[in-house]
Parts: structure tokens; C-alpha cells; sequence
């Protein structure tokens, strides 16, 4: 039962290291669009560098995880 609720545990940790960058990425990009009067680019800009840092965090901790479960 133990391993059944870690793997819950980390895949919600995942859904939030891909969907919380992407987030902050988006809203940073907006609150500086709303500064330079610039927008939507730096908005657009900001979501896709949050959407890649999500997936390279999740790809990392992926291949980490991976590589613990190959190990037991």
C-alpha cells in the first residue's frame, strides 16, 4: 500500500511541476506586458519559457524517478 500512495504522490507533484511554471511564466510575461505597453508578446514569450521549464522539470524528475524504480 505504500508504494501505491507514493506514486499518487508523485504524480501530482509532476502535474504541478509542469502547470505551475507555465502559470508564473504567463503572468510574469503579462505584468511586464502591462509595464512596456508591449502587448501580448512578452505574455506569449513568458508562457512558452514556463511551459518548457515545466516539461524539463518534469523530464528530469521523470528520468530520476525512473531510475530509482529500476533500482529496487
Amino acid at each position: 500500500m505504500r508504494g501505491w500512495s507514493k506514486d499518487i504522490g508523485d504524480s501530482l507533484s509532476l502535474s504541478f511541476e509542469l502547470v505551475l511554471p507555465t502559470i508564473i511564466g504567463a503572468l510574469l510575461g503579462y505584468y511586464i506586458d502591462r509595464r512596456l505597453g508591449s502587448f501580448p508578446i512578452v505574455l506569449i514569450i513568458g508562457l512558452f519559457l514556463g511551459a518548457a521549464a515545466g516539461f524539463w522539470n518534469v523530464a528530469r524528475k521523470y528520468i530520476g524517478l525512473s531510475s530509482q524504480k529500476e533500482k529496487r
